[in-house]
């Protein structure tokens, strides 16, 4: 199932991936879109010179999907050789993937390979040999042909590899493909010291040694995205994995961003958040931050952090050099050091890290709106844990705390039958039980699958970070991952420490 919401001022977003669409029309009262968008769906047209029909897909051949081509190539990158095969499907379908050295076995439910006229086995450039078998499921009928559609089957793809090669699963849309990309290194991994990377099954763990690195939050100019690599490289860091949730039709982070003492995005206030005090204290927890004004009639909330204003509402916004705040009948003052270093009454641009609140003067007359004026401001965390916390990234949920698998979405706030759950990449970050630190990445699973294998390799605390299209974890110049990386608004990085 395909889901796409148009938002105005917005766009379309969906939970997959879909070129750029046409926005809808309105026609004589009617809203319209364009067929664009159903073809987007997969939605089955039937166009004639004169008649579009849209017809429900024949419930009979829906029922198997048929494997309609296998392509194999070969390439060398970064110092490695990557050899693809790439499986092509008639409709979208879930699979299981399970890894042993040498081999990777890819199991699929309710697929025929009879479509294809590639033969039960070839070699796959590069790498090894690859070999696949089908198997009628329990419930298929014994005296069917081997190309009928009334039994369903399961397909058992398995590839056999080589040492020193490693193998990674990622799916594409339009049409729906199964890749698998098998990686061997042509040179020895440049790892920087301290730093190690351990293979368990599908699961990699990218470690640290806490005492050489310390974790930093790194965040793009509000609206703005970039590659982990960026991130990384514009940080002086040497490793990094993607961070939180976010709209990818505007690039806004949806959950808590701060750094450096300054709340940058406002917070869902359910979520599980890391949070890292001024000496690198790593916190993790559910804080509910709110920018508080102290003026002579009392203390205000401020309501939220938007460049646009409310009429009901206090909103603050923290500079970014190029996005305007405020708007004509509402007032900004820029404060800086408890005092108002600005009075503005129409749209501004404040300059990176200026610290406004917009707001309708007649609504708030306890605001002073002199120059010069005394307006303290202050980040309050609604946690005792988070006392002194410098900067903070909300994602979630949380899956390991005290060495134990705690995952509950809906306790987070996570609605636990949306794309946000499904079987993808996953990733994570977390603190072993020796300490080191960890960027966290599953090849393919669910967040259970995720928790679970996380469980089982020592991790004393762990948060799972946006996934699935979004997940990417850099190191050494490369990617630890292959596959589509979207780019993101926000990362996790890890810095070098001063040693004395």
């Amino acid at each position: 199932d395909r889901t796409l919401v148009f938002t105005l001022g917005v766009g379309w977003s969906g939970d997959f991936n879909f070129p750029a669409l046409p926005n809808p029309e309105l026609f004589g009262g009617s809203v319209h879109v364009a067929l664009e968008v159903l073809r987007a769906l997969g939605l089955p047209l039937r166009e004639s010179r004169d008649a579009l029909d849209l017809n429900p897909l024949d419930t009979t051949v829906d029922r198997v999907a048929l494997l309609t081509s296998i392509r194999r190539s070969s390439r060398v990158e970064g110092g490695q050789e990557i050899s693809r095969l790439t499986l092509e499907f008639s409709r979208p379908l879930e699979f299981r993937l399970e890894k042993v050295p040498r081999q990777v076995r890819v199991s699929l439910e309710g697929v025929s390979v009879w479509a294809s006229a590639d033969p039960l086995y070839g070699d796959l450039p590069g790498q090894g040999m690859v070999r696949y078998s089908v198997k009628p499921q329990a419930n298929s009928q014994p005296n069917s042909q081997p190309n009928s559609l009334d039994s369903a089957h399961e397909a058992i793809f398995t590839l056999e590899t080589v040492d020193n090669a490693s193998s990674e699963v990622f799916t594409l849309d339009n049409p729906f493909r199964i890749v698998l990309d098998t990686h061997l290194l042509l040179e020895p991994p440049q790892l920087p010291a301290g730093v190690a990377l351990r293979e368990l099954g599908t699961l990699r763990m990218l470690t640290f040694d806490p005492h050489r690195y310390a974790v930093q939050v790194a965040t793009a100019h509000s609206g703005e995205v970039k590659t982990v690599a960026e991130f990384v490289q514009g940080s002086g860091a040497v490793a990094g994995i993607n961070g939180g949730y976010f709209d990818p039709a505007s690039g806004l982070a949806v959950d808590l961003v701060a750094l450096g003492g300054q709340m940058l995005s406002a917070s869902l206030e359910r979520r599980s958040t890391l949070g890292l005090t001024a000496d690198g204290t790593l916190i993790f927890g559910t804080p509910k931050p709110r920018y508080l004004l102290e003026t002579a009639l009392g203390t205000l909330k401020v309501n939220t952090l938007a460049s646009k204003p409310r009429p009901e509402w206090l909103t603050a916004f923290v500079g970014d050099g190029q996005t305007a705040v405020g708007a004509d009948g509402y007032v900004t003052l820029y404060v800086k050091a408890g005092v108002i270093s600005r009075v503005e009454r129409s749209s501004s641009v404040p300059a990176p890290s200026e610290w406004t609140v917009t707001f309708q003067s007649v609504r708030f007359p306890q605001i002073p709106l002199e120059l010069g004026a005394a307006l303290p401001v202050r980040l309050e965390w609604f946690s005792s844990d988070f006392v002194g916390v410098q900067s903070a990234l909300s994602a979630g949920p949380l899956l390991i705390q005290g060495g134990r698998n705690v995952l509950n979405g809906p306790l987070e706030g996570f609605d636990t039958r949306s794309s946000l759950w499904r079987r993808t990449r996953q990733v994570g970050f977390g603190v072993l039980s020796t300490g080191e630190y960890a960027l966290l990445y599953l090849e393919w699973g669910t967040p259970e699958e995720f928790a679970q294998a996380l469980e089982a390799a020592g991790l004393r605390v762990a948060l799972r970070l946006d996934s699935g299209s979004s997940a990417a974890v850099f190191v050494g110049g490369d990617y630890l991952n292959s596959g589509f990386k979207r780019r993101v608004p926000n990362a996790l990085v890890l810095v070098p420490r001063v040693l004395p």
